[in-house]
């Protein structure tokens, strides 16, 4: 839930007077004026069954125990598993359970936990006490789960510790370069599902390196999380092939939404792609027999692969005129060199831009044009 400053600080001072009323740790009456704040992920398993992940702010953070404001209410005698940060960069687990949950206002509610066993707090590192941006944060946050491979290329450590911190939470498996040689390097060697670039590298700048990366093959979404500002810059990174380009200092709740939805929609596409690629066999010109066409089909097919390179980039761009221009272009040309598939798939990609006028809905008639078009061969006879 968005607050604003005042309400904020409102719901912390009660908060904050609950706890002292509550008297439930003993580290409230040594502790309470310095109130001591650690961010971590927290699991809570409902007495009803079921379990929910969240991201929690919390007050009053001691060795006992600690308070947080919870966007939810919370039964006394909810199992939680904790997850806090250690200062090695480490995490640890902690086993709690709720001893008191106070409605303060809408659904935000005051809830005290218990730890199982005494902790070292000292040994927990402290997180930042607001939200980049200046925004301190005032209830929990319920995280999705994302089953994902992130690389994060940006040669600043600290945003790359921010950023990590941030998204751990989330469950996606991170892995991080601070040179674009190096990323490149990871890309031909691992998987990745996702991959987040700032634009100002200390080696060029960003959007090259989003064209480089596509260049070579990658294909995943790319989110441009940068302090640049300009404009031109914005718009040099999508033009490149970026997803999404989010402003420094971030919200991370913000952040999380664009990538889980970056992550779903790839996804999806991928299905939809993996549905439509079942057939892999090469389609061969009808025209391959004649030995005077060789040539022309060679041309035609290295031709076919670059207007399928713009294609991709338009879609990218939702620039709906250039993609209805570039399959008009196949539909005129394929059948000429006997590539009637190809015509065909071109003519049913326009016919559904022209119903919708949608790129989102003509994506899949888009996908099939693509896979018929990287397809095409001149015949046995031309290859080698």
């Amino acid at each position: 839930m968005h607050l604003s400053d005042a309400k904020r600080a409102e719901l912390l001072h009660r908060l904050d007077e609950l706890a002292k009323r509550a008297g439930l740790f003993e580290q409230m009456d040594a502790d309470s004026s310095e109130h001591k704040t650690v961010n971590f992920r927290v699991t809570v398993h409902h007495p009803g069954g079921g379990s929910a992940r969240f991201l929690i702010f919390s007050r009053h953070f001691g060795s006992e125990g600690m308070w947080f404001l919870h966007s939810g209410y919370l039964n006394p005698g909810t199992q939680c598993v904790f997850i806090l940060p250690r200062g090695d960069d480490q995490e640890g687990g902690v086993l709690g359970m709720v001893e008191s949950c106070e409605h303060l206002d809408r659904n935000i509610h005051a809830v005290g936990v218990r730890f199982e066993s005494e902790i070292d707090a000292d040994q927990f590192a402290p997180a930042q006490k607001s939200e980049p941006g200046g925004h301190s944060p005032a209830a929990s946050l319920e995280l999705p789960h994302l089953d994902a491979r992130v690389l994060i290329l940006d040669d600043q450590a600290m945003d790359r510790e921010l950023l990590a911190f941030h998204l751990r939470s989330t469950g996606l498996k991170l892995s991080a370069r601070q040179r674009l040689e190096d990323a490149l390097d990871a890309i031909a060697h691992e998987k990745f599902d996702l991959l987040v670039c700032e634009l100002n590298l200390a080696e060029g700048p960003g959007e090259q390196a989003i064209e480089l990366l596509r260049k070579r093959g990658f294909g995943a979404p790319i989110v441009v999380l940068t302090s640049e500002t300009a404009p031109a810059r914005h718009a040099a990174a999508r033009k490149a092939g970026a997803a999404a380009v989010i402003a420094k200092p971030y919200n991370a709740e913000a952040l999380i939404k664009v990538i889980a939805h970056l992550l779903s929609a790839h996804s999806a596409e991928r299905a939809r792609a993996a549905a439509m690629h079942v057939d892999r066999e090469p389609i061969v010109s009808s025209l391959s027999e004649n030995p005077d066409m060789a040539p022309l089909l060679e041309a035609y097919i290295t031709q076919v692969s670059g207007t399928l390179t713009e294609l991709a980039q338009a879609i990218r761009e939702d620039d709906l005129a250039t993609v209805r221009r570039l399959c008009l272009a196949f539909k005129g040309s394929g059948a000429g060199y006997g590539f009637a598939p190809l015509s065909t798939a071109a003519d049913t990609a326009v016919r559904q831009l022209d119903a919708s006028n949608s790129l989102q809905k003509t994506l899949p008639k888009l996908n099939a044009l693509h896979d018929i078009g990287r397809r095409l061969s001149a015949g046995e006879e031309q290859k080698g």
